[in-house]
């Protein structure tokens, strides 16, 4: 059986051609700043007074720059004396002149002739064309960079935002990019949110981030409290005693009770808090509540300040996680309908965004013009189709057909229920919910999975009690009724709605430290409780004890010789400063010979290291085919791989590394297997993102869904892609807030489905596989957005860096850390807690 044939559909994207590219040659110059410049929008400001009020004539036309390093001059060299370096004195009021220094750099000009023509298709692109791209990329931000904060290819404004009113406070602005497309360079255009410190009082601020009421609060901090307040603060950027002081520190520390902190002035000894009276006449108005350290931590010199006399800066990144409670907010102040987004993109200035859109400024900026860069400022139309959508097979040979990305499971049967539960537990430690809710729930649940197939008893045990240590009292529930009758199926836990430790804990518990499935509810879900909840919660548990709700047929793989394994790989990294803590990786494989149902293996690995380690990846892979092998009686032949977690530098390196690794280790286990040579199976690498800020729209009201988005299924094809790449976009599920994110594939190596320029038939087969695949996520019943397998290993990556460490090592705290300290990957190994019991389940969900 196969597919039916797409439907065409022409979009509108945030996407602008460029028609004409520069014609003049660029030359690269290192910048260095004396005294040292840390903040970027400070260099950009002396570069751009170098060039407009010291010296104009040497800067005509205007030269480009990065902010950091390096700077471009158009159309010819700079003459500078001394053998191609030159310094300026930049006047600094009331402070030490500022000294620029500019050096040639040997590498050559420039140049754009290789870029046209790979761009008209008469060369191949290659490494020699990312310079002339990033003197591009250079160009488009040179406006924006001096008047806004930048932060990669975004720039963003303090107009419009909103205070979080715990210290955090979110910022809009503008993403742009460009990128090579058939036949014109493109540039993306995107609105882009993102969390900066909110200025002000430093005490005011971490009273408002503490969420203290009384300043007292800020005296006896307990140590989870003043380490959660140091992780918050380490290296922001602080004025002392007057906030638009130009003299910047940076907090490295916390000291209690800081006033009473002593040290020793002219050999006599005194404490911060008579030191500012006496030298600074401030007399503090909370000696002893905790200070800042601007010495790094066991420093034999320390220098504390009261939070008091300090200040922070304006326009500080906030790159950590925010707190749970402050998630709705910013969805809700990120989310735009597509038609905002659109007008936005296009004027900027509107109820939504103070800004100007960078497209108003293409025509005018002098740095464009001066470059020959003449960029369009109207959408880009982009022609593709809408693939069908596949039905969902469910038990009893019932099939549903999705409506605008989802489906209802009312009245169906499980495709294949998990073995029955004879035996589970409920303990409900939300004291808010009351025990009649608590039945109503079980009540509805109860039906709900009988209704679908799955067969279950009553609860052995159903516990109400507080949370307090959550582990100890189902440690006693799981022993008290083992008595030999084997232990629990899983046990259904109801946790208040705020209560993410106690929700690792009892995560540790069920994966790491019995291997009993948990399946967590939150109390307002319970105290509301309706069918179609009861009916989620169900898949979720089916899919928990190893059965499989429903099947989908992809077609793709039906014209495929011999068996086939799909792999989701992803690496998730710690955050930001943080360098001590490693990332992990995920392998998700299909065990059937349908690709339906899925299992998981964990590494632990160095920090920030996209490639999986080749032992670790080798044995999970082997794990892998030994499993599949159990299963079905037979090694699998064809390897389709999906791949997440790789930035867009490293595809092309990790791809090749990772391919030829799984190759063998396959090659070999089914070797092992069979007793025989075999030969290699055939292979397909897709790494697949949702890291762009690419979107689409409907061209005409008709063509929208019901949130305004593209219908789900729209995909993309040569129109927009890269020269020599087969790539493609694919927005696979259906608007519910919002504009609607497609995800980004590209078929980096490809031996089943025939892609490559002489056989477009071989990318329709990977993106209708793409799009089923979509629709196999166990615990949904709307197709998402990625395929299965790859969200599956983002989930288990998750899942991992939450539960699977000791909670006492903070694994999960994005604070920052030593970046001298030594990393010890055997040590995290010996942390890490392997999953129990895990085959044939899907614990990850």
């Amino acid at each position: 059986m196969s597919a039916l044939p797409p439907s065409s559909l022409t979009v509108l994207s945030n996407l602008f051609d460029v028609p004409s590219l520069p014609t003049v040659a660029f030359y690269q110059y290192e910048v260095s700043f004396s005294p040292e410049i840390k903040i970027m929008r400070r260099r950009h400001e002396l570069v751009s007074i170098l060039q407009t009020d010291v010296q104009p004539n040497l800067f005509t036309p205007r030269a480009l720059y990065d902010g950091k390093a390096i700077l471009f001059s158009q159309g010819r060299p700079l003459p500078l004396a001394g053998q191609g370096v030159a310094s300026f004195e930049i006047p600094n009021t009331g402070k030490t002149n500022v000294r620029i220094t500019l050096r040639a750099v040997g590498s050559g000009p420039v140049d754009f002739s290789d870029l046209k023509m790979a761009l008209a298709g008469k060369a191949l692109f290659n490494l020699a064309m990312a310079a002339p791209i990033n003197v591009l990329q250079l160009a488009l931000m040179q406006v924006p960079a001096q008047s806004c904060i930048q932060k990669g290819k975004a720039f963003y404004s303090s107009r419009g935002e909103l205070n979080l009113n715990n210290g955090i406070t979110i910022w809009r602005g503008f993403y742009q990019s460009i990128r090579p497309s058939p036949g014109c360079m493109i540039v993306n255009v995107d609105v882009s949110v993102t969390t900066f410190y909110a200025a002000g009082n430093l005490f005011d601020h971490c009273m408002r981030f503490m969420g203290f009421h009384n300043a007292r609060d800020m005296v006896d901090l307990r140590l989870d409290d003043l380490r959660k307040l140091e992780s918050h603060l380490k290296n922001v950027r602080i004025a002392i005693m007057d906030p638009l002081s130009k003299k910047i520190k940076s907090i490295k520390g916390l000291e209690p009770k800081g006033g009473n902190f002593e040290f020793q002035v002219d050999g006599r000894p005194t404490t911060v808090a008579k030191y500012f009276s006496d030298v600074h006449r401030a007399l503090l108005k909370y000696p002893h509540a905790v200070a800042v350290n601007l010495r790094p931590r066991n420093s034999d010199n320390p220098t504390i300040i009261p939070m008091e006399l300090c200040f922070i800066i304006p326009g500080q990144f906030y790159r950590k996680p925010l707190p749970s409670d402050c998630t709705d907010k910013m969805v809700n102040f990120a989310t735009l309908r597509p038609e905002e987004r659109k007008a936005v993109i296009m004027s900027g200035t509107t109820k939504v965004l103070s800004i100007e859109s960078p497209v108003l400024q293409y025509h005018a900026s002098d740095y464009l013009r001066d470059a020959g860069l003449r960029i369009s400022t109207q959408m880009k139309q982009i022609g593709g189709q809408v693939l069908a959508t596949p039905k969902i097979a469910y038990g009893l040979k019932a099939t549903v057909s999705p409506a605008r990305g989802g489906w209802n499971v009312m009245g169906k049967k499980l495709f294949v229920p998990a073995p029955p539960a004879n035996r589970w537990a409920v303990v409900n430690f939300d004291t808010r919910t009351r025990h009649q809710q608590v039945q109503d729930l079980l009540a509805e649940l109860y039906k709900c999975c009988t209704d679908l197939g799955m067969r279950m008893n009553a609860p052995e045990v159903l516990m109400e009690t507080n949370i307090h240590a959550p582990g100890k009292i189902l440690d006693a529930i799981a022993d008290d009724t083992g008595n030999g009758k084997g232990k629990l199926a899983f046990v259904l836990v109801i946790l208040p709605q705020e209560a993410a430790g106690p929700r690792a804990a009892v995560k540790r518990w069920g994966d790491v430290l019995r291997g009993i499935p948990t399946q967590c509810l939150r109390s307002k879900k319970v105290q509301r409780v309706n069918n179609q909840y009861c009916n989620n919660v169900a898949l979720k548990i089916n899919a928990r004890l190893g059965g499989q709700n429903c099947g989908v047929e992809l077609y793709p793989l039906t014209g495929i010789r011999g068996p086939y394994m799909i792999l989701g790989i992803d690496v998730s990294h710690p955050g930001a400063g943080v360098h001590n803590r490693p990332s992990i990786a995920s392998l998700v494989f299909s065990t059937d010979k349908e690709a339906m149902h899925y299992q998981a293996r964990l590494c632990v690995q160095p920090p920030r290291t996209e490639s999986i380690l080749e032992d670790d990846l080798r044995r999970m892979v082997t794990e892998a085919v030994d499993i599949f092998g159990k299963k079905n009686g037979i090694g699998p032949q064809n390897i389709i791989i999906y791949r997440d977690g790789i930035s867009e530098g490293e595809y092309n390196a990790v791809a090749r590394r990772e391919y030829t690794i799984i190759r063998e280790a396959v090659a070999a286990r089914v070797s092992q297997i069979t007793k025989k040579e075999t030969s290699p199976p055939k292979m397909t690498f897709i790494v697949v993102t949702k890291r762009h800020h690419v979107r689409f729209f409907p061209s005409r009201p008709g063509d929208a869904d019901k949130s305004g988005n593209c219908p789900p299924g729209f995909t993309t094809g040569e129109s927009l892609s890269t020269p020599g790449l087969n790539e493609f976009y694919l927005q696979s599920h259906g608007g519910l807030l919002g504009t609607s994110r497609p995800s980004h594939y590209i078929v980096l190596q490809d031996e089943i489905f025939g892609c490559g320029p002489q056989n477009p038939q071989g990318l329709r087969l990977v993106q209708s596989l793409s799009y089923g695949l979509c629709h196999v996520y166990a615990s949904a019943t709307r197709s998402v957005s990625i395929p299965a397998p790859v969200y599956y290993a983002d989930r288990a990556c998750l899942r991992a860096t939450t539960f699977y460490f000791p909670p006492d090592m903070h694994f999960s705290d994005s604070g920052t850390d030593d970046p001298n300290a030594v990393f010890d990957l055997e040590f995290w190994k010996s942390q890490f807690g392997q999953v129990k019991d895990r085959d044939n389940k899907c614990f990850f969900l």
